[in-house]
């Protein structure tokens, strides 16, 4: 869990240092209206080993007033266990 924007920023940066992000697919895309649901599966190459990997995410994002004021992502935490 991230608290406020600050440390949200923090944590996304950290992983930006340790993998380079090649592709975003979006798998599938759920609209709700404030409520959205994506599948997205994620490319990226480990810096520090040249590892390339998938991981697929589920995202859901509560929208208010034309701005995300929630996001909870999901995602393979066995393989992210394998490469953290």
């Amino acid at each position: 869990t991230a608290h406020g924007k600050q440390e949200f920023l923090s944590r996304l940066l950290a992983l930006d240092d340790d993998f380079e992000y090649r592709h975003f697919v979006p798998v599938e895309i759920i609209d709700g209206g404030d409520k959205v649901a994506a599948q997205v599966e994620i490319h990226m190459t480990r810096r520090t080993t040249g590892e390339e990997l998938i991981m697929r995410t589920a995202n859901f994002w509560t929208v208010r007033d034309g701005e995300i004021i929630e996001m909870v992502e999901y995602y393979d935490t066995a393989l992210a266990a394998s490469v953290f």
